[in-house]
């Protein structure tokens, strides 16, 4: 969760609106807990409570692959850009 915590701290300085971001960020936290606890409990009636676990490991795996292919970019110049002013510039 610190790499997800990280990306909305750049994007809600990018855009002036840390507020939002925070709070669609907590929003799709709580939905996922929401979301996840009725899966396993649908995973638990469909099969034993030994299946749960791994299931939920292979879906981690998969969410994990995701994240990274989603958010990975080659653009190697504005990296470099950001490290000349740094992610949390507030001087205006």
């Amino acid at each position: 969760m610190p790499a997800l915590m990280a990306l909305a701290v750049l994007k809600g300085n990018e855009i002036d609106a840390m507020g939002s971001v925070m709070g669609l960020l907590a929003m799709a936290h709580s939905l996922g807990m929401l979301a996840g606890s009725l899966l396993a409990g649908v995973m638990m009636d469909a099969s034993r409570l030994r299946n749960a676990f791994p299931s939920g490991a292979v879906l981690m795996l998969i969410c994990l692959g995701l994240f990274i292919v989603l958010t990975y970019h080659k653009k190697e110049a504005s990296a470099q850009a950001e490290l000349k002013t740094g992610p949390l510039d507030l001087g205006g």
